[in-house]
């Protein structure tokens, strides 16, 4: 999914990734978080995305499994992308600059 982030970002949009673990891109604006040893025993990673403020990918992969994306506007699934349950006090920081965008 790089490519058409970076093909985004050369066209002047702002593109944000967010990342639980290191990741390799070249993309410009990156925030790393550290994994919880939860992660290494998980034997599909799940990802989201928002490509808006209203609408979402969702997806995993993983070992034995077949790689799926479902792409959605439906406003219950976008509003679960702010999981302040699940993540508490420290996902509200992650969160905090992207506020005006949700």
């Amino acid at each position: 999914m790089e490519e058409p982030l970076m093909e985004a970002e050369k066209r002047g949009l702002a593109v944000t990734l967010i990342s639980i673990g290191e990741c390799h891109t070249r993309l410009k604006n990156v925030l790393v978080h550290k994994r919880s040893d939860d992660w290494n025993n998980a034997v599909a990673r799940k990802f989201s995305m928002f490509c808006d403020s209203r609408s979402t990918l969702l997806g995993s992969f993983g070992q034995g499994l077949r790689p799926t994306v479902l792409e959605t506007d439906h406003p219950s699934l976008v509003e679960l992308l702010e999981l302040a349950e699940k993540y508490g006090d420290h996902y509200e920081r992650i969160i905090d600059s992207y506020r005006k965008y949700l």
